[in-house]
């Protein structure tokens, strides 16, 4: 039997050869390694513990996790161990259970916010930090996740046409998003003043690029800053980077734009399964999106 380091590696190695984001890859790590520090202080195996024992090590070491947060790390384990089952070490994930009931409690703790334009703006303008500023008009105008904004570099980025070349969207794959004159403005602010090491559009003040969770709490410092919602903390809490795409999503559809589109935009899995006779070209994308994207006036 590999020891847990063994398996550990050969679960990362396997990630790696499938083409899996590197910020995932970076995420999965580091559960694993915490969770396999916790088994060796037990004495115990990856192959030998059951759902009681991941719960004794989120009731114990991750009680001070969010929601949202023990949601990732569980899923992150079920992955894991969904791999050893795969390779016969296991008979059953004991991962899974833990994951249906996180997520069944997750979604009953915390709704996603629906962000009107105005709320949008607000957001954005309580920051003063032309980066931030340019993160927050990047996620709402494009819809980007996350690790799709992060891995970006200058040269991702085509002015002429207001296009931006994402390497790898959700599944690996890369995609173009778009952009308008108020994004491009924000963009070029910030990148007057940007200082970096490499080519990356968005670094922190080593010139260095950004990790996912200083973007997340930067959007929720923001969105504090900005007061909205009765509750202003509260309501912030849940307002995530992820918050900003499905506003994307929300205020193209409420100006018609085509459902497909939409579809290609947000760089949605099935996206390539469009109708056969409802194919768009680049330029027709481009033109939709210009038609619906909501302007702020920022």
């Amino acid at each position: 039997m590999p020891s847990n380091e063994e398996l550990v590696d050969g679960f990362l190695n396997l990630l790696v050869t499938y083409g899996t984001a590197p910020l995932t890859i970076k995420r999965k790590r580091y559960v694993l390694i915490d969770f396999m520090k916790w088994l060796d202080s037990k004495g115990k195996n990856f192959v030998d513990i059951t759902n009681i024992d991941i719960e004794d090590w989120l009731t114990k070491e991750k009680s001070t996790l969010q929601m949202n947060s023990k949601v990732q790390t569980t899923s992150a384990l079920k992955s894991f161990y969904e791999h050893l089952r795969e390779r016969k070490y296991i008979t059953e994930n004991p991962a899974t259970e833990i994951v249906v009931r996180m997520n069944r409690a997750n979604k009953m703790k915390i709704s996603r916010p629906i962000l009107t334009i105005q709320d949008i703006i607000k957001i954005i303008k309580a920051s003063t930090n032309p980066r931030d500023r340019a993160m927050m008009l990047t996620f709402y105008k494009t819809g980007m996740r996350v690790h799709e904004l992060l891995q970006l570099d200058l040269e991702n980025i085509n002015w002429k046409e207001r296009r931006i070349h994402i390497p790898k969207r959700k599944g690996g794959s890369p995609g173009e998003v778009y952009f308008d004159e108020e994004c491009e403005r924000a963009l070029k602010l910030w990148i007057s003043v940007r200082v970096a090491v490499d080519n990356a559009l968005f670094v922190n003040i080593q010139g260095q690029r950004l990790e996912q969770g200083h973007v997340t709490k930067m959007v929720k410092s923001n969105a504090i800053k900005s007061g909205v919602g009765k509750d202003s903390t509260e309501t912030a809490e849940a307002i995530t980077p992820h918050v900003f795409r499905y506003a994307f999503t929300t205020h193209l559809a409420g100006n018609r734009c085509h459902p497909k589109v939409i579809q290609l935009l947000r760089g949605d899995a099935d996206a390539n399964m469009l109708d056969r006779y409802t194919q768009f070209t680049s330029e027709q994308v481009r033109q939709e999106y210009n038609r619906t994207i909501p302007k702020l006036g920022i």
